[in-house]
This record gives structure tokens, sequence and C-alpha cells, in this order.
């Protein structure tokens, strides 16, 4: 049986590859994760298998990443709002305490560039 790649697999097969790569997950730890066999993580990755919702979010909430991130096309204008998002949904991930702590770094920095620009 001939295994035919279409376009949306292709990007979002991709997109799991680049996420997963960053997370420093191998294949295998997430197959572990999502309940499958590691050849099945390799042929998602090269867009020959398509996903399931359900699979879609495991690998969201292991890789913490969105599902737009996953799903669309990455685009030069929509890189930077790509890695806001991405980087929020890592928070998301985060004790309450941590989060806290995150966000007054983030917004200390911020403020920091925005005043070096007036």
């Amino acid at each position: 049986m001939e295994r035919r790649k279409n376009e949306s697999n292709t990007t979002i097969g991709k997109n799991i590859k680049v996420a997963r790569e960053s997370a420093g997950i191998t294949q295998e730890k997430l197959a572990e994760k999502v309940g499958v066999n590691p050849k099945s993580i390799s042929a998602l990755e090269r867009g020959e298998r398509g996903i399931s919702y359900t699979k879609l979010r495991i690998i969201c909430e292991t890789l913490a990443v969105t599902s737009d991130s996953l799903i669309f096309e990455k685009s030069y204008k929509s890189e930077k709002n790509w890695r806001i998002e991405n980087a929020f949904a890592m928070a998301n991930y985060l004790k309450p305490e941590d989060f806290e702590h995150a966000m007054f770094a983030i917004e200390t920095l911020l403020k920091g560039y925005l005043k070096r620009r007036e």
C-alpha cells in the first residue's frame, strides 16, 4: 500500500519535527507519550501519515506548543507571533510561583528595551 503525502500532513509533520527537536525530545520519547511506536512518529514527521485531534493535543502538551504552531505554515511575518504564542504555551506548564517570576522577568526586560527606544 503506497502512502501518499498531502500538503497538510507535510506541514504538520515538519512542524512537529522542529518542535520536538527544539524541545530536545527523541522520537522514541514522543512516541511513548503519545502511545504509538517510534515508526509512527517518523512517518508523521515525514508527512506520510495524518494525525487525530487527540494525538495532536497530546503532542502539543508534551512539546509545550500551540496547535496553531503545528498546523499552519509559518511565514516570515508570522514568525514573531508564532514565537510569542509558543513562549506563552510553555509558560502554562509552570508552577504558579515560577510563572509569576517568569512574567516579572519578561516584563522588566521589555520595559528596559522600550525605555532605551525613547
